[in-house]
This record gives C-alpha cells, sequence and structure tokens, in this order.
C-alpha cells in the first residue's frame, strides 16, 4: 500500500539531499578510518568550502 501524499515537500528544500549525501559520505569515511584504526589527518568531506589539501585530525587522536 503506498501513502497517498508524494515525497515533492521533501526534495522541495533546497540543498536537502545534497547535505544529507555529503554527511553520509563524511561519516562514512569515519567510520571506515576508525574501524581500520587511523589516527592521522584526513579531508573533511562534509565540507564544500575548504581549500586544496586542507586537512584535520580524526576525531579520536
Amino acid at each position: 500500500m503506498h501513502p497517498k501524499e508524494t515525497q515533492e515537500p521533501v526534495y522541495g528544500v533546497n540543498g536537502l539531499v545534497t547535505d544529507t549525501w555529503l554527511l553520509t559520505r563524511h561519516y562514512l569515511a569515519l567510520l571506515v578510518l576508525r574501524s581500520i584504526g587511523y589516527r592521522g589527518s584526513y579531508q573533511d568531506l562534509s565540507k564544500t568550502n575548504r581549500w586544496v589539501g586542507e586537512t584535520e585530525s580524526v576525531p579520536w587522536a
């Protein structure tokens, strides 16, 4: 049974899908780095206005 309402209001918000994708990609990268025990620096994939090569330490280091 499908809902009678459409999903249009959700996708109508500017940037919502992009922000969701950026945060998902960022947290998945952190999850992989944490699972392999990485303690160095990384690029925050959720930031779109950063300099090329700008890095920061992983949160658990």
